[in-house]
C-alpha cells in the first residue's frame, strides 16, 4: 500500500453532500425467501392466547455478492485491495469505537437536521465519525402513532464502506464548522438490529455477535421469546444482505444462531 495511501487511511476527516433522500434500495436475492410475519394470533380484545402458526425458512442463504468498491467513496484508496484495507482497520477500530462511545446525539427524532454540531472532546477528535445515518425501515407504526421511529447513529464511513458492497456513496463535502457531522437518512429492512451490525463491523469479533445472537430461553419452553428473538436474527440477516456485508464470519454467526433457534422452537412446540 502506497505511504500516501496509508497516511490517509488513519481515520481523516471526511464528509457527504449525499442526497437527503438516500436510501438504500438494492434488494438481495435470498431475500426472495417467502416467510410469514413472526407474530402472535390476538382475539377481539387484544390478548393474545397463543403463538400463530410460524413459517419459517430452514436456512438463511447467502446473497452473491462482489468485492467492495471503495473508489467512488474514497477516491485515494481506489488502487488499495479492499481486503488489505480491511486488514489495517481493525488498529483504527478502538479509538473509532471510543469515538462513537463519547457522541451524544438523540435517539429518535421526528424532525431531521441536516447536520448535527457533536460536542468536542479529546476522544471524539481524535478519530471524529464522518457522518450521522438517520436509520429507518418500514415496519407498521403501533397503533395510534403517526411518527415513525429514527435512530441516529454515528459511524465512520470507511468502516462500512469497506465492508459492505451496497452502502450507499457517501461523498465529500465542506464543513461548516469542525465538528458538524451530516446526517443522512438511510432505509433499512430492520431498525432493531443496525446497531448490532453496527457493533460488530466495529469490534471483528465474532464471539461478540454470538453473543448478542444467542438463544434465550432454551430451558423455559418460552416460543414467544423465541419467535421474537427469530424475528431478530432475521433482521440482522435481512441487513447484512441489504447493505452487502462481505464478511463470512458474520454469516456463519448469524447461520449458526438461525440454527439454535429453530431447534429450540421445534423442541418447544413438540414439549
Amino acid at each position: 500500500m502506497p505511504s500516501t495511501a496509508a497516511q490517509q487511511l488513519s481515520v481523516r476527516r471526511r464528509r457527504s453532500c449525499a442526497p437527503r433522500k438516500l436510501e438504500c434500495a438494492s434488494t438481495c436475492t435470498a431475500q426472495k425467501i417467502r416467510r410469514a410475519p413472526l407474530a402472535t394470533k390476538t382475539d377481539s380484545n387484544g390478548a393474545t392466547p397463543g403463538p400463530s402458526k410460524l413459517r419459517l425458512p430452514l436456512t438463511l442463504q447467502r446473497p452473491v455478492l462482489g468485492e467492495v468498491n471503495l473508489a467512488p467513496s474514497h477516491p485515494h484508496l481506489a488502487n488499495v485491495p479492499p481486503q488489505y484495507v480491511r486488514d489495517q482497520l481493525p488498529e483504527l477500530l478502538p479509538g473509532m469505537s471510543a469515538a462513537l462511545a463519547s457522541v451524544n446525539h438523540v435517539a429518535q427524532t421526528s424532525r431531521l437536521p441536516k447536520h448535527i454540531q457533536l460536542e468536542e472532546n479529546d476522544t471524539v477528535s481524535a478519530y471524529p465519525p464522518t457522518h450521522i445515518l438517520a436509520v429507518y425501515d418500514d415496519a407498521p407504526l403501533p397503533a395510534g402513532t403517526s411518527t415513525r421511529p429514527v435512530s441516529l447513529i454515528a459511524i465512520h464511513d470507511l468502516v462500512f464502506a469497506s465492508h459492505c458492497s451496497r452502502f450507499p456513496v457517501l461523498r465529500s463535502f465542506t464543513s461548516p464548522s469542525p465538528l458538524s457531522i451530516p446526517v443522512v437518512p438511510i432505509r433499512v429492512p430492520s431498525l432493531e438490529t443496525f446497531s448490532t451490525l453496527r457493533g460488530y463491523l466495529y469490534s471483528q469479533q465474532p464471539s461478540i455477535l454470538r453473543a448478542a445472537l444467542k438463544t434465550p430461553c432454551e430451558a423455559d419452553g418460552d416460543l414467544l421469546r423465541l419467535a421474537a428473538h427469530a424475528r431478530k436474527i432475521y433482521g440482522l440477516w435481512q441487513n447484512a444482505c441489504l447493505l452487502g456485508l462481505v464478511d463470512a464470519r458474520a454469516f456463519e454467526v448469524i447461520e449458526e444462531s438461525w440454527e439454535r433457534v429453530l431447534d429450540a422452537m421445534k423442541a418447544c412446540s413438540s414439549a
